[in-house]
């Protein structure tokens, strides 16, 4: 019920009892919290069919989950669209592990080596917490811009991304 079928990582759902656990125990703001995408797994996907590319996507988790110390988390959301939560000492090292993993893809009978390389949207939790669900949504918006503005490999949340994001909130409720 809160794991992805596919990698056996907590889905939405149990990525969100876990936010909401720290949360609750005031520990919230010691992590950063991610949004991350792997670049053109597309491409991959249609390279080595739909079988394979979901044995990709568990290496690729793998790798995430090889990474975390216990009290951080990965979560799948789906596709090829991850989130973490990471302690914020180790925000730098989890930015330059997620650049580019390693891994294999097999085709033919052949093991065929690949670089997964990541866009991520990151947001250092801070006082403008208000809401578990923002653990999910600041991330998300910062991923957008890293994809479609900015084009780097990953984006901070910005404190005009947390007002905008508030500003359309309001637009919504009225």
């Amino acid at each position: 019920m809160y794991t992805h079928y596919l990698t056996g990582l907590p889905n939405a759902g149990g990525y969100m009892k876990y936010v909401g656990e720290l949360y609750e125990a005031g520990r919230i703001k010691e992590f950063s919290a991610f949004y991350i995408n792997i670049k053109r797994f597309g491409l991959i996907a249609r390279r080595f069919g739909m079988e394979e590319s979901d044995r990709i996507i568990c290496r690729y988790a793998g790798s995430l989950s090889d990474f975390i110390e216990e009290d951080e988390c990965i979560g799948h959301l789906g596709g090829d669209n991850f989130t973490a939560l990471i302690k914020k000492d180790r925000t730098e090292a989890f930015l330059d592990h997620i650049a580019e993993i390693s891994t294999y893809g097999q085709l033919r009978d052949r093991e065929n080596r690949i670089k997964l390389n990541s866009v991520a949207g990151v947001w250092e939790i801070d006082d403008h917490i208000t809401d578990p669900g923002q653990i999910i949504g600041f991330p998300a918006v910062a991923i957008g811009v890293a994809k479609n503005v900015t084009h780097a490999p990953y984006m901070y949340v910005t404190p005009q991304m947390i007002t905008q994001i508030d500003r359309q909130k309001m637009i919504e409720e009225d």
